[in-house]
């Protein structure tokens, strides 16, 4: 169809050009409606031209996953706009695309030739199958359908199906198959039926569906077997990846059995090629799309450029610009490329965090995915059974594998080496969020690695793949001065042996896209002036404390510097908390050392005095009820305690369980709260589709946050749904609860989210249009990527906090702001710097970190052989019941440390889960091991294939050495002092059938 058909719609008949009403909301809505197929090409190509914003292209594609394709073209017509550019954008998009029945339709309203449904035996069956679509879906295997129905189908089409299948299963693969069908070339149902029949599926069904396109010689046709394959071969040897519907069509048979002749619009000649990109000379492999090349931006492929080159390259671009799109421009150009010298390409994508590996790989496959390029995500709980990373990188087609950073260290540090991962495996390495790479980070872990075999500690073979690292900012580190922050820059980069910084250019292209909220405050408020409910707190805490100093009066041994503490900070300060932690700690030691019972009793005095801490923030930050129900949460628990240290605290909580509620009556209204709730109400109010985000510290205050919203009148009428996501350590939300809160964030059936800091790097999340800190200031980094989450127009992000918490957060606020101001400076003044410079400077961290590598090397002496193999006893970290030997424990497949006693079930507790937590398909956690005596937390108890075992957390335990009663404690398992002996198979299984064995449930 010509240029100027679109820009003067001359191509539309009279009948439609004279009407006043929208040609694609009204006139033809229904023929739209029921025939649009909704691709990530063509929702790019409408991107592109501005037809709709991106995030309208990001709500529909949850629309589609969600809902189906019906109701998100629904909600593309409430997107486009009702004037002729919008409508000639509309219909340009859908010619120029390379999906037929999309062509279809522009021809059908703009040159009105028919539809190929509107044939009536085509009808017919579509109703066949509309009214049996349920026995259809579960009937029909897709692949074998499609693999006789390709030639109705563009590729892309067939992409998305086998994607379909692949990621989401038959069912939904036959959905997406039938509803392509239906707008596919009349004479697709005679190739279905024949296939339906020969494949043996339904015969009453089958019969229906002959009955129904009335061929009564059906029997005479076989339908073509060979098209997809054919397809994939010649993507796989560097053929188009487009082709349409038309090319290569089934001619029927007639009665004679000789060919009858298509219809002459069947037979039309078709262009199969595709013009290259304007990035290359040839075409010579395949990729996702045209589109995906043509929407690319120009600071993009800027920001692209010294990678393009081969250079190891940190690429430096704020929140919301598409970083992963700039990635997935140089994978796709690095694999072209290996491909013309008939090189294997093989490109490791790490994230820090699981939801982020699936988001990316999502993306990566809609960008430049293919059925010869497979794109696979490795986390962990989608392993199958007997995998290692490597056999999952070397399958077939899988070209690029997103994972999380531990997975891929422990993969380069695998004991045996048929699974081990080399980076002689590795072509392209990408570093998402690569501003970790830092201390003792997995991130760090990995390039240490990467410089050994660099540098030659390794071995002989110093070939390495090329780096390329991503972030919103590097930081400046907490340092004072300009120096000392640009030398922690060149430290990130030289962990990532980067020979490039490249910040994105702030020009006016990139001034286009980019919406950086108006960052205002910090509000800081007064805290209540009548607080009747903290007073009765704090009575509670000054009576435990009393017991704590009469025990240190009574024993000489004994000092925990209570009068101190109280007169120095507040009860509900960071010193405080920190106090009770250190306190605990020292009377664990002494407890183990001298065996002393009022130890034991100050242990249970600081575990209640730090839940009425807890208690006490809750109350000043949220509202005294989410405090109260946070005190009988923890007290059920410290009920099961025994003692008579422990019967006394809780019938202390009992006597003043009544004052406190009594209490609530004469406490104000938290600042706080009304200042949130007045902002709420007047946003949503405003604009009743806001999206607003709502961060605060710590699991406890999202529960009680979320407790609010939903009970507080004033947002009744406002239909907020609110909910709220934290991470993988919540007991109480797993990991695909927590997804299914971010899709509905997405698509706004929930309007506001409560959430800790697992939102603040690199979830894809749509534009807000409000972002708020409770009482709550991130790291330098996080404040940068914490406002970049409200990218709508006109969106805000505020610091709202308190003054009476210990922390100064106004200063914390703008010296955050000041530092993000810096940042960029100072990575403008690198940038400046000369090449050579740079390189120089690098080079010299990366000798001193080599030179670190290498010498303890040489020592011989690593952490692992400097452990003995005396034996050690586990103790209850909280009580002194002794648990275990040091040789009853083992690591089960490199990571699990289990407990191989068998009185172990008599000294532990578990408590079911509401859901299993699938690890792998054939791990999960199905509930937490406490001590039996005083519930103190163990770790998990998890099913491995058909084995139950007890997985145990160092954390939970004191270790005591059995001859010197040495006693000390390990945060992690690689600390302890002792060796651990590897297995990789069990030969042992718990009984779970027996009742005792468990809790509450």
């Amino acid at each position: 169809m010509a240029e100027d058909k679109y820009t003067s719609m001359e191509g539309i008949p009279s009948t439609h050009s004279k009407t006043t009403v929208s040609l694609v909301k009204e006139v033809f809505r229904e023929i739209i409606e029921n025939n649009l197929i909704l691709g990530p090409k063509l929702l790019s190509a409408m991107d592109s031209c501005e037809l709709i914003s991106k995030d309208d292209s990001d709500e529909i594609r949850l629309v589609i996953d969600r809902m189906g394709m019906a109701h998100a073209v629904r909600l593309l017509l409430t997107k486009i706009g009702h004037d002729q550019s919008s409508e000639r954008k509309f219909f340009k998009c859908l010619e120029e695309g390379d999906d037929k029945g999309n062509q279809d339709i522009a021809r059908n309203i703009v040159d009105e030739i028919p539809l190929p449904c509107h044939d009536e035996g085509h009808r017919r069956v579509c109703n066949v199958i509309r009214t049996n679509l349920a026995s259809l879906v579960d009937t029909i295997q897709p692949v074998a359908m499609l693999d006789r129905l390709a030639s109705f189908m563009s590729v892309a089409d067939q992409q998305m199906i086998l994607r379909e299948d692949n990621n989401k299963g038959s069912l939904m693969a036959a959905l997406v198959l039938l509803n392509h069908l239906r707008r596919s070339p009349s004479d697709w149902p005679r190739v279905f039926i024949g296939a339906f029949e020969e494949l043996g599926y339904d015969e009453d069904l089958c019969a229906a569906l002959k009955e129904a396109y009335s061929f009564p010689n059906l029997d005479r046709f076989e339908p073509s077997k060979e098209p997809l394959k054919e397809v994939v071969d010649e993507m796989e040897t560097g053929g188009t990846a487009e082709m349409t519907r038309e090319s290569n069509l089934p001619i029927p048979q007639n009665e004679q059995g000789t060919r009858s002749p298509a219809p002459p619009d069947l037979l039309a000649d078709v262009k199969v090629s595709t013009p290259p990109y304007p990035d290359q000379e040839e075409n010579t492999a395949p990729s996702r799309s045209k589109q995906f090349y043509d929407t690319l931006r120009q600071y993009q492929r800027a920001l692209a450029g010294p990678a393009l080159e081969k250079l190891n390259t940190v690429l430096v671009s704020p929140t919301g610009t598409g970083k992963t799109h700039v990635a997935a421009y140089i994978i796709d150009q690095h694999l072209k490329e290996l491909d013309k010298i008939e090189k294997t390409g093989k490109v490791v994508f790490i994230v820090p965090n699981i939801r982020l590996a699936h988001q990316q790989r999502n993306k990566l496959d809609e960008l430049i995915g293919s059925p010869s390029r497979v794109i696979k995500s490795v986390v962990g709980d989608n392993i199958d059974v007997g995998c290692s990373l490597r056999s999952i990188m070397n399958a077939e087609n899988v070209c690029i594998t997103v994972m999380t950073a531990q997975i891929l260290l422990n993969a380069l540090q695998e004991r045996r080496e048929e699974n081990r991962v080399g980076w002689n495996d590795i072509t392209l390495f990408v570093a998402d969020e690569c501003h970790n790479t830092q201390k003792d980070h997995s991130y760090n872990n990995i390039m240490k690695q990467y410089l050994r075999r660099k540098m030659g500690v390794a071995g002989t073979d110093t070939s390495v793949p090329q780096v390329v690292g991503m972030t919103a900012t590097l930081g400046t580190g907490g340092k004072g001065n300009t120096e000392d922050a640009m030398k922690h820059i060149f430290h990130i980069c030289a962990n990532l042996d980067a020979q490039v910084i490249q910040p994105v250019a702030h020009d006016q292209d990139l001034l286009k896209y980019l919406y950086i909220p108006s960052d205002i405050g910090p509000i800081i408020l007064s805290p209540r002036e009548r607080d009747a409910f903290r007073g009765v707190l704090e009575v509670v805490m000054l009576t435990i404390e009393q017991k704590i100093t009469a025990i240190e009066s009574t024993y000489r041994d004994v000092n925990m510097g209570v009068s101190d503490v109280v007169r120095q900070c507040p009860r509900d300060t960071q010193n405080y908390e920190t106090w009770i932690a250190e306190s605990k700690n020292k009377c664990l030691e002494e407890r183990d050392r001298y065996k002393d019972e009022h130890y034991q009793s100050l242990i249970a005095y600081f575990d209640n005095l730090k839940v009425y801490q807890q208690a006490l923030c809750i109350h000043r930050d949220v509202r005294p009820k989410n405090a109260v129900r946070h005190l009988e949460d923890a007290m059920k628990d410290l009920a099961f305690r025994s003692g008579q240290t422990n019967d006394e605290l809780i019938r202390l909580f009992e006597d003043f369980r009544g004052k406190l509620d009594d209490a609530i009556a004469r406490t104000e209204e938290n600042p706080l709260l009304k200042w949130i709730k007045e902002k709420l109400v007047a946003k949503f109010t405003s604009n009743p589709g806001s999206g607003v985000l709502l961060f605060t510290r710590t699991r406890w205050y999202t529960k009680a946050l979320l407790e609010w919203l939903k009970e507080e009148e004033a947002f009744r009428d406002l239909d907020l749904n609110p909910a709220r996501v934290t991470g993988a350590q919540d007991p109480d939300m797993t990991k695909s609860e927590g997804d299914a809160i971010l899709a509905d964030f997405r698509l706004r059936k929930h309007k506001i989210i409560v959430a800790t800091n697992v939102l603040e790097e690199g979830i894809d999340l749509r534009a807000c249009n409000l972002v708020i800190r409770h009482n709550y200031v991130p790291s330098e980094t996080g404040h940068t990527q914490v406002k970049g989450r409200g990218r709508a127009k006109n969106s805000e992000s505020f610091l709202v906090a308190l003054t009476a918490t210990g922390r100064d957060f106004k200063q914390q606020e703008l010296e955050n702001k000041t530092r993000e101001k810096w940042a960029r400076e100072i990575l403008e003044k690198i940038s400046n710097l000369s090449q050579e410079l740079i390189k120089r400077e690098i080079r010299k961290i990366q000798n001193e970190n080599w030179r670190k590598i290498w010498l303890k090397e040489q020592s011989g002496n690593s952490e692992e052989d400097r452990k003995d193999s005396s034996e050690w006893r586990l103790l209850c970290k909280n009580c002194p019941v002794d648990v275990c030997s040091s040789s009853d424990v083992v690591r089960f497949r490199e990571n699990k440390y289990v407990v191989t006693a068998r009185d172990f079930m008599d000294k532990c507790q578990i408590t079911r889960m509401k859901t299993p937590n699938f690890i792998k398909s054939n791990e999960s956690i199905n509930g937490k091991i406490y001590c039996a005596k005083c519930r103190h937390d163990w770790g998990a108890w998890c099913t491995y294939e058909s084995q139950h075992l007890p997985i145990i957390k160092i954390d939970g335990f004191s270790i005591k050495h059995v001859n010197t009663k040495v006693v000390t404690t390990c945060k992690k398992w690689k600390k302890v002092p002792f060796k651990v002996r590897d297995v990789q198979d069990i030969e042992m299984v718990y009984d779970i059938s027996d009742a005792r064995l468990f809790g509450v449930d």
